[in-house]
């Protein structure tokens, strides 16, 4: 019998038997101790990863809205994937209201996760919430 064959008149699977089936892999990248982040100032880290290019942000107080090159993305903690050519400039943007905006151009690296931590300052009002 063909193996495509094999499953013929049984009933599909359900989604908890597809998801039980799927190959689940997780990211565990090495960070350097974190350091102490300023309000107004953005901490940033790299590690390795292979075959993707993302971008994680979080800052504090979390629930910052965040822009990737001008782009709403979501709002704080956030993970992006990111498209682009290495070396391109990236530019994050957090902005939440009662704050002020908080702004950090990093350089897009393939293979790379970027983490990225704001720490917003009272201020100006960035964006509503």
């Amino acid at each position: 019998m063909l193996p495509a064959l094999r499953d013929a008149g049984q009933p599909p699977l359900t989604k908890e038997e597809v998801v039980a089936t799927r190959p689940e892999t997780t990211l565990a990248p090495h960070f350097d101790a974190p350091s102490e982040v300023r309000p107004g100032e953005v901490r940033e880290q790299r590690a390795s990863i292979e075959g993707a290019s993302l971008l994680m942000v979080d800052s504090e107080p979390s629930g910052a809205a965040v822009s990737v090159n001008g782009r709403a993305e979501g709002t704080t903690p956030l993970s992006v994937t990111l498209d682009c050519v290495t070396d391109a400039p990236v530019t994050v943007k957090l902005t939440r209201r009662g704050f002020s905006p908080l702004e950090h151009t990093l350089s897009c690296r393939q293979d790379t996760m970027t983490q990225l931590f704001g720490k917003l300052r009272k201020g100006k009002s960035g964006a509503k919430p």
